[in-house]
């Protein structure tokens, strides 16, 4: 079977899809380990954290208010990392390490694989280069606006509850 160039494109596809399939299986087998670690040290006998939690739980050495980059810096690093097809590094900064992984691991599968071989494959990136990035301001918009809407919730609850415990 002599090698052509569609043979090629499609191996690279199965290739750095099956690399960012096994990176995420890994990150959840590492997260879920020290879940259960971190579950085991704090035994409060209490109900187990809801997805809802677990999803807004802030996970990292420094508190959101010692941080280094403030909020407005964490959204422009998001947008910025974002506009170049790398979404979730603004993610991961602010301390949302969950939504930061699966974004810096499927945007760039989606951004820089998957999504210009089917454009290659529908010959639309043979009349139109430039589909391949048409998107990404959209995409850059949309990901820091909701990190936007995320430290802006996160703010008004440290505020409410410094209130609530001062007064």
């Amino acid at each position: 079977m002599p090698i052509n160039i569609e043979f090629t494109v499609w191996g690279m596809v199965a290739f750095v899809t099956l690399f960012f399939v096994v990176g995420l299986i890994v990150t959840i087998r590492a997260m879920a380990a020290a879940r259960r670690e971190r579950l085991r040290a704090e035994a409060t006998g209490g109900p187990p954290p809801t997805l809802q939690e677990r999803w807004r739980r802030y996970e990292g050495p420094v508190t959101p208010d010692l941080a280094r980059l403030n909020p407005p810096l964490r959204v422009l690093v998001e947008a910025t990392c974002a506009l170049f097809g790398l979404p979730g590094v603004g993610w991961a900064l602010s301390a949302r390490v969950l939504p930061g992984v699966v974004l810096m691991i499927v945007g760039p599968l989606f951004v820089w694989c998957l999504y210009p071989v089917f454009l290659s494959v529908t010959g639309r990136l043979a009349s139109d280069p430039y589909a391949v990035v048409d998107y990404l301001p959209v995409l850059a918009l949309m990901s820091a606006a909701t990190l936007a809407v995320f430290e802006v919730r996160a703010a008004r609850r440290r505020r409410h509850a410094g209130v609530g415990a001062a007064g």
